[in-house]
């Protein structure tokens, strides 16, 4: 109704089906909006004071006024479908929770596994395992080169101490930083640029340096001492016409968080340009850096330490410039090797050389502990090593030939700060060091102890109280379970735990798409009842509908949750990457879902008998 409502009533000559019309607009804006647009007067004088001309005026008010009517109850029987689902969804409700913590209960379940396996035993064999890891620790010693950097870092002045913790924090411990700077001052080899042979070995160096042996993937988080790998496979990209937005990195390998934002969005692109491109991501990145090379990358972007006459980084100035650090740098590790050379010369160190079969760190400052179990509590993706950590550890790897034993180490008279630490390490038990083994065992058996009272077959004490305590733990959160997990041929199958529960999580389901499907033909339906009675008539339906679809929505998510495909919760209950699969199909495709027509089939049929061309 086009014309202004007040001056339709003052005219006084309205159609019957205008009437109709009036009363049904003024009914839906009450309904929306709690206001009317028709007063008492108006109404009495639309329909009670009104009184037809002939029965062809009848006929028509009739037709209109039944259709709305009917139109009442398809709505009535569409909110019932509506209803019905609803309640159907929120009473397997539970379930579906169960699916979408899936992820948390996984990390439960595997921290009760990880807690079964703490080492029992009694104090005799306590003191044995402590013995023996001492015992390990004097033979095994520091690795040479390792031994010169902390006491490089040790023999330097304080203000250049701080000059390189600005630069880098982790410096006092962490060799790889400057290890890296020294292998590009070496490329350069004294002159103003690099050799096109210079250069392909540092490209290797740092596409090298983004493989993660961990994860077994390239994970551009990484550094080669102040290049940003992520920053590298950006410069590749845009070579190739492709532009990763994000703040730039930073060159001290410290980030913020919309730094984090951008090494994510950074990796993203780049295995999708492999993906795409069907491309390996090391040569990715050794094109990327040898490109960059030849543009500027270690003059204008990041200039390494010795060429730098800067005091500016992300941390603050230094009060040195960058090449005057790095050059007291050099000479405090000369420094550092002759005392040591010297030392071992009087006989007050002793080296050994690494035997040819045997794991070059001798490092124990360096070596992670339980690789696979943080992987799984923290969500780190791991690769198993089989006990030698040359394998795993590639990165912290030394290249000495020899190492200080532990026992000489020990037994030093002098004051050097790093031994002091080495001694504190050698008294010092460290459950999960993992370097003492026996009997051909390949478990280690310095882990983590717990000291209970132990019976004579080895096994805790039925009355031990943590044993008690776990085996509650275990049975009351199995208890609560209602996703069974079984392996099938290396992969996990989830299914609901209890059959009849089973039953009821996959009627939901039918019931969902059924509703949906239901809702979409009663949206037709007042779709073309809204064009008869000239307003919406459809915005019950699109608030079922809504609803309906975010239950499927919720549905699906869950699901993919428990199923690895979709993002992890963050957080310390977060678990790395895996797949599952669900022993049935439990997914609803929401955009194959069709209305079911035959289903409202019949309103039509009765609402064109009733309103003829008008509908």
């Amino acid at each position: 109704m086009k014309d202004n409502i007040s001056n339709i009533l003052k005219r006084g000559n309205l159609t019957p089906k205008e009437r109709v019309l009036l009363m049904v607009q003024n009914n839906i804006k009450k309904e929306r909006e709690g206001k009317e647009i028709l007063t008492e007067a108006d109404k009495h004088a639309l329909i009670e004071g009104w009184i037809p001309k002939d029965n062809n005026e009848v006929a028509e008010y009739n037709r209109f006024n039944n259709g709305w009517i009917k139109a009442g109850f398809a709505e009535l029987e569409a909110q019932t479908i509506f209803l019905n689902a609803e309640i159907n969804y929120y009473r397997t409700s539970h379930i579906g929770f169960s699916f979408l913590y899936y992820p948390a209960y996984k990390v439960m379940r595997e921290s009760i596994k990880r807690l079964e396996q703490i080492k029992r035993v009694d104090i005799n064999e306590a003191n044995r395992i402590v013995k023996l890891q001492r015992e390990q620790k004097l033979k095994d010693g520091i690795d040479f080169e390792f031994a010169v950097y902390l006491l490089a870092f040790e023999l330097l002045r304080e203000d250049y101490q701080k000059d390189l913790k600005t630069l880098y924090d982790e410096a006092p411990y962490e060799h790889q930083y400057l290890d890296q700077e020294e292998i590009i001052f070496n490329l350069f080899n004294g002159k103003d640029k690099l050799t096109k042979e210079a250069k392909e070995k540092l490209a290797k160096l740092v596409a090298e340096r983004a493989y993660n042996p961990y994860a077994q993937k390239y994970q551009l988080s990484s550094y080669f001492a102040g290049i940003p790998t992520a920053e590298v496979a950006r410069y590749f990209l845009f070579t190739k016409g492709v532009e990763v937005k994000g703040k730039e990195l930073s060159q001290n390998q410290q980030t913020d968080d919309e730094q984090y934002k951008t090494h994510d969005t950074i990796q993203e692109a780049t295995e999708q340009y492999a993906k795409d491109h069907k491309a390996d991501i090391g040569e990715m990145i050794k094109e990327g850096c040898l490109k960059w090379l030849d543009d500027g990358l270690l003059i204008d972007a990041y200039s390494p330490l010795f060429n730098s006459k800067q005091k500016n980084t992300y941390n603050g100035d230094t009060k040195h410039p960058h090449d005057e650090v790095f050059k007291e740098w050099l000479k405090s590790k000369d420094q550092a090797r002759a005392t040591l050379n010297e030392l071992v010369k009087k006989g007050e160190l002793k080296v050994e050389p690494y035997k040819t079969d045997e794991p070059k760190i001798k490092d124990p400052l360096h070596l992670k502990k339980n690789i696979e179990m943080a992987g799984e509590l923290m969500g780190i993706e791991t690769a198993t090593t089989d006990g030698n950590p040359d394998e795993a550890y590639q990165q912290s790897r030394r290249t000495a030939d020899k190492f200080i034993t532990g026992e000489s180490l020990y037994n030093f008279k002098g004051d050097y700060k790093f031994i002091r630490e080495q001694k504190n390490h050698i008294d010092k038990y460290e459950p999960d060091l993992g370097i003492v083994y026996e009997d051909g065992n390949k478990q280690h058996l310095d882990s983590e102890l717990l000291i209970s009272e132990m019976g004579k077959d080895g096994k805790p004490h039925f009355f031990s109280f943590s044993h008690l305590a776990l085996e509650k733990l275990k049975r009351a959160f199995e208890s609560t379970q209602m996703i069974k997990v079984s392996d099938q041929d290396g992969e996990s199958i989830l299914e609901v735990k209890d059959d009849r529960l089973a039953e009821g999580y996959k009627q939901t389901r039918k019931d969902l798409i059924k509703g949906y499907a239901l809702l979409l033909s009663f949206k037709e339906l007042f779709t073309r009842l809204s064009k008869t009675y000239e307003i919406d008539l459809t915005y019950k339906i699109d608030g079922w509908i809504e609803t309906i679809s975010g239950f499927i929505d919720l549905h699906n998510e869950s699901l993919k949750l428990a199923t690895g495909q979709a993002e992890q919760p963050s957080g310390y209950l977060s678990v790395g990457k895996w797949t599952a699969r669900l022993k049935d199909d439990l997914f609803i495709d929401k955009d194959k879902i069709e209305p079911d027509d035959e289903h409202t089939k019949p309103y039509f049929t009765e609402f064109t008998k009733v309103l003829g061309g008008d509908f």
